[in-house]
C-alpha cells in the first residue's frame, strides 16, 4: 500500500522540515510536538495523546534533562540546580517545562514563540482552547496505562508495534517536601 510502517521524528524541527510527502507515507509517527505542528498531518490521521500527572512530568522532565547534552540551557539548569529550585526557577528556559507544559502542547506548543501567541488569553482561555484541541484526538490516554493503552490503539489502527522507547525515571526517592513545591507551581 505504499505506507511505511512507523517512524519516530526526535526534534520538532524534524517534523517541521518534513515534507507533505514524507508524513503521508507513515502509518504511525511518534514524536513530543505540541498540536500546532501535528495538525500538519493529513487529516485522516489517527491523532493520539497520552496525558500525565503534571507533577510526575515535571519530576520526569526534570531528571531526563539533567541527563542532556552539556550546552543545552534548559540541561545545565538541571544539573545545577535542586529539584525544588528547577521547580521554582522563572528563566524562560527552565519554566516552559514545568509552567503547565501539557496544557501549552494541547493549546499549540510550549515553546516561547506559541506561549507568546498565547499571551492575550488569560488562563480560562488557554486551557479552553487546550480542552476543545484535546477533542480533537482521535485517541487519549493516561501515562500510569501506557502499555495498555498502546496495545488498544494501535491494534485499532492496525499497527503491531510502535517505535518509542522507555524515556522515564524513577523518581521514589523525591521528597514530598519537593512533590509540594512542584504542585504549588504547575
Amino acid at each position: 500500500s505504499g505506507f511505511e510502517r512507523s517512524v519516530e521524528l526526535d526534534s520538532l524541527a524534524t517534523l517541521a522540515c518534513a515534507s507533505d510527502y514524507f508524513l503521508e507515507k507513515h502509518r504511525f509517527i511518534a514524536t513530543h510536538c505540541g498540536v500546532a505542528l501535528s495538525q500538519r498531518l493529513p487529516a485522516d490521521f489517527a491523532r493520539m495523546t497520552i496525558l500525565r500527572d503534571p507533577v510526575d512530568r515535571v519530576i520526569s522532565q526534570y531528571f531526563y534533562l539533567r541527563q542532556g547534552k552539556s550546552d543545552f540551557l534548559p540541561s545545565k539548569f538541571a544539573r545545577d540546580l535542586s529539584l525544588a529550585d528547577f521547580a521554582t526557577c522563572d528563566h524562560p528556559s527552565v519554566s516552559i517545562f514545568v509552567h503547565n507544559p501539557q496544557t501549552y502542547h494541547l493549546h499549540s506548543d510550549k515553546n516561547p514563540t506559541h506561549r507568546s501567541l498565547a499571551s492575550s488569553q488569560n488562563d480560562r482561555e488557554v486551557l479552553g482552547t487546550a480542552r476543545d484541541n484535546l477533542a480533537t484526538f482521535r485517541y487519549v490516554g493516561i501515562f500510569d496505562q501506557l502499555g495498555a493503552f498502546y496495545e488498544a490503539s494501535l491494534k485499532d489502527i492496525e499497527i503491531e508495534t510502535p517505535v518509542c522507547h522507555e524515556r522515564g525515571a524513577t523518581w521514589e526517592s523525591v521528597s514530598s517536601a519537593d512533590r509540594d513545591t512542584i504542585e504549588g507551581r504547575v
